[in-house]
């Protein structure tokens, strides 16, 4: 995974999201967003893989 990096600290950091986004006017637009580090919607996704991938290990 190149998005999901280990920073100086060792904490995760998750690249390539675009926080907000929203309808945009075209393609061009939407493309070309700005992206940012650690946006809410890549963590959010992210959490949630890792409690999936938790539950798949616990016997229920």
């Amino acid at each position: 995974m190149n998005r999901v990096v280990l920073n100086e600290k060792g904490l995760v950091d998750i690249y390539g999201a675009c926080e907000g986004l929203c309808v945009q006017d075209s393609y061009e637009a939407y493309v070309h967003y700005q992206q940012k580090v650690n946006g809410q919607e890549a963590v959010c996704g992210c959490l949630w893989a890792a409690v999936a991938s938790e539950c798949l290990s616990v016997d229920v």
